[in-house]
């Protein structure tokens, strides 16, 4: 993905640990931090990606 984005932007693309932690603090903060989004919205949006993700999941383990 990185080689995708210097070829498109001609930015470099890093991935560290400290990226992974900025994009924690980001998650984390969200609704903090875009004024628009109401926390109580955001909440069901990820509880229902999750549940969307957890029937992806299983309808594609044939051990279910």
């Amino acid at each position: 993905m990185g080689a995708a984005i210097f070829e498109e932007t001609g930015i470099t693309a890093s991935f560290n640990e400290v990226i992974v932690e900025l994009i924690r603090g980001i998650r984390t903060h969200f609704a903090k931090i875009i004024k628009k989004i109401d926390e109580n919205d955001l909440n069901k949006a990820q509880l229902g990606l999750s549940h969307s993700f957890s029937r992806f999941k299983c309808a594609q383990d044939v051990n279910r």
